[in-house]
Order: C-alpha cells, then structure tokens, then sequence
C-alpha cells in the first residue's frame, strides 16, 4: 500500500468514526433543487446507506420529474438504470432494476462521498467505483457530504477524479 493510500484509509477510519457517532438524517434536496432543476438531462443519484446523508427526497424529487438514474454494482464497475425497483445489492446498498442508461445520457451525478476538498477532490470508501465510472464523464459531478466533510486539503491520486461541486445540508459549493 502506497504512502498516499495509507493516509486516506486514516482519514476514513477518522471520518467513518465521525459520522457513525454523529450522523442524523437530513434532507438535502432543498440546497440541491437548484442544481437539479437547472440540470436538463437524466440526473444520477445513488441510495444512500445509514451512515450517508440522505438521498429518499432527493430521489424522489427526480423520480418525480422522471430523470432519476440509478447506480447498479456489477463487478467492479457500476452500470446506471432508470429504476423501477429496488432490490438488496453488494455492500448493504439498494440496487436499481430498470432500463440501462449510458452515462452520455446522463448531466449531473451526485455522488456519496465521505469528504472533499476545496480543490475538488473526493474522498470515498476506497473500492473506486465513482473514479472508474466517472474518469470520462463530461457532466457534473457534486457529492453529498455533511458540512464538517469539507476539508481543507486531502491525499489525491493519479486515479482519483475531481468532482465540480458539493452539495451539504447547509449550502452548495462550486469549484
């Protein structure tokens, strides 16, 4: 394991600590309605997991207006669907049936995060799904952090992918 590697698994063990013994839900699409409705295209959320900022209103606000896409776990890598249910997938997170969309499809993804930077860097569990599936995306990409997620600086890798933006349940922020 890389110098680098061994300080981000620090920083999640920290930040994983924090948000288990602090984390209430909260809805965060009223700081993200803006974003989405200025967003023409199919939006990409995720169903986010006990530990993660809420997603439920989100997701409903653009399953509403038929542009939500979902994340499906194959492998290594993460296919996106129109969901039509949801059934238990990998790692305890909800798994979408549905039409297969092609992420050029798609205009915004928000993203689960366990911190950012104010370069843009996103902090994520370690498996690399995002970093895959997003290193030629050419859309937007904000993640769903808490507020005290956004840090100042953090260890960046040659196969990490920046992100434009952060959406908290406080405020948005642009990059």
């Amino acid at each position: 394991m890389s110098a680098i590697e061994t300080e981000k698994q620090a920083i999640r063990k920290q930040l994983l600590t924090t948000r288990n013994a602090h984390a209430k839900p909260q809805d965060f699409s009223l700081q993200a309605k803006g974003l989405v409705e200025s967003q023409s295209g199919l939006i990409a959320s995720y169903s986010a997991t006990d530990t993660e900022p809420e997603t439920k209103a989100l997701n409903n606000l653009l399953a509403e207006s038929q542009r939500l896409v979902l994340p499906e776990i194959s492998g290594s890598n993460l296919i996106w669907r129109i969901p039509e249910k949801l059934i238990p997938g990998p790692h305890r997170i909800l798994s979408p049936i549905g039409p297969k969309v092609e992420l050029s499809e798609i205009s915004l993804v928000v993203t689960p995060a366990l911190a950012v930077d104010s370069k843009g860097i996103r902090l994520g569990k370690g498996a690399g799904y995002y970093d895959r599936a997003l290193a030629d995306f050419q859309g937007l990409v904000y993640a769903l952090i808490f507020e005290s997620e956004y840090l100042e600086s953090l260890p960046m890798e040659s196969h990490d992918v920046k992100i434009d933006g952060v959406i908290t349940e406080k405020t948005i922020r642009t990059f």
